[in-house]
């Protein structure tokens, strides 16, 4: 890890300090006192010495890199958040990407109320047919509740017992309660939730009050009739509980261009799995071609902008961690040497390369010249496409944005599987190296 080196066998700082406590009582028994000089005491000192300089260094070491690291990461996580950002924000400025607003090529829905398109596989370069939807149901998750119960009285004392059973693969989740005679209903209701959201059932439980009153609502997990369960309640107090079905689950059923279909989930895809639809409600959309939106536009290019700004204040802010990042910085602030083709479509840089939006100006040129518009943001060498480059390449060469030093490669310790840093080479051989 970031040049530190591995060793299989190494010792911890305790375990040296065993040893070199043995090794001094073996030094006083093996050399005791020659000529009145104790030569076994001098020689621990001198071990002792060389023990506590090393450790202490290794020590100084150790907090140095868990320093590091934890910077590091703090630095990698930002970086990353910030020229992700950008990369994505820019990409929607650039003159053919698959979510280009400068030149739309990608399906959208006439009738938001019905469906959505929230994804488009198909390459820029397809034909795009026109999809006609017709939605005559959606989807929708099995719904149960119990009758509304006065919070603080206590219908439900005694044993109780639920069972969910999955209509279609007859799986069975069985619960036991055991309520004591001064559980309000709104507790009793609430343990009931927690042990059924922490089961297997398939089913989710959320307690509602009003006007002093509580309900226990079950809502299947999954939209659709694979989804769809069975609840039986046993015991002296069920019939307190009332339990009422109040939807039933059932399947989304839509043609596309004639052609009839039936899902278990909203979530449905066309156009040979390339395109993701959301269906939202029933009627008709038709899916084409997306139109050219100025206002759409505009927006893009406030959120790149805005984007483009945190992430050259994050470069600039951290030039100084390595050449990398100081390259980066640069670059980033390289479009305050054209100002002139920026200003004519509505955005401005300062002397620093920050960039702001002249809305109106912006809508103006959108009108009168779409064509530079697309060239100065969208276009090769646009002001988009060279910052989803330069993101690009900073996301692919990160790891050298936040190099390690010198001194910390170098060092001798090792990160051990206790996530902690120990020092190797405190073996025999070693100590017999000290004296």
């Amino acid at each position: 890890m970031y040049g530190i080196s591995s060793m299989n066998n190494y010792y911890s700082w305790n375990y040296a300090s065993k040893l070199m406590g043995m090794f001094q009582n073996q030094s006083v028994n093996r050399i005791g006192s020659v000529g009145g000089i104790d030569y076994a005491a001098k020689n621990n000192q001198k071990l002792e010495k060389i023990f506590s300089q090393r450790i202490e260094a290794e020590n100084k070491a150790a907090e140095a890199l868990d320093q590091y690291y934890t910077q590091a990461i703090s630095f990698t996580k930002s970086f990353g958040s910030k020229f992700t950002a950008l990369q994505d924000s820019a990409s929607s400025l650039k003159a053919y990407s698959n979510n280009s607003v400068l030149n739309p090529h990608g399906y959208s829905s006439s009738n938001g109320d019905v469906a959505s398109v929230t994804k488009d596989w198909t390459s820029s370069g397809s034909a795009r047919e026109p999809i006609s939807l017709d939605v005559t149901q959606i989807a929708a998750a099995q719904k149960d509740a119990t009758a509304a119960l006065d919070s603080k009285g206590s219908d439900l004392t005694g044993k109780m017992s639920l069972t969910f059973e999955n209509e279609k693969t007859g799986r069975t989740t069985t619960l036991n309660f055991d309520f004591a005679d001064k559980t309000s209903n709104k507790d009793a209701l609430e343990e009931i939730a927690k042990q059924v959201n922490k089961s297997q059932a398939g089913v989710t439980a959320s307690v509602v009050e009003k006007d002093g009153k509580s309900t226990l609502e079950f809502t299947s997990k999954d939209t659709g009739t694979d989804a769809a369960y069975k609840i039986t309640a046993s015991g002296s107090n069920t019939e307190a509980l009332g339990l009422t079905n109040t939807q039933k689950a059932q399947n989304a059923e839509y043609s596309v261009n004639g052609e009839k279909s039936v899902s278990q989930s909203n979530k449905i895809t066309l156009q040979g799995g390339n395109l993701d639809v959301s269906l939202k409600g029933t009627g008709k959309a038709e899916l084409g071609t997306q139109e050219r939106d100025d206002s759409a536009i505009i927006k893009a290019v406030k959120q790149f902008v805005s984007d483009y700004n945190d992430a050259l204040s994050f470069a600039s802010t951290n030039r100084g961690k390595s050449s990398a990042m100081s390259n980066l910085s640069y670059a980033m602030g390289l479009n305050r040497l054209t100002p002139t083709a920026l200003s004519d479509i509505g955005i401005e840089a300062d002397t620093s390369g920050r960039l702001s939006v002249n809305e109106a100006k912006m809508a103006s040129a959108l009108k009168e010249n779409p064509d530079r518009v697309n060239q100065a943001l969208g276009g090769s060498g646009g002001l988009a496409s060279t910052a989803y480059n330069t993101a690009t390449n900073a996301i692919r060469n990160s790891g050298s944005m936040y190099p390690m030093s010198s001194a910390l490669k170098n060092t001798s310790l090792t990160y051990n599987k206790n996530m902690s840093y120990v020092m190797p080479y405190l073996s025999g051989s070693y100590l017999n190296m000290l004296l």
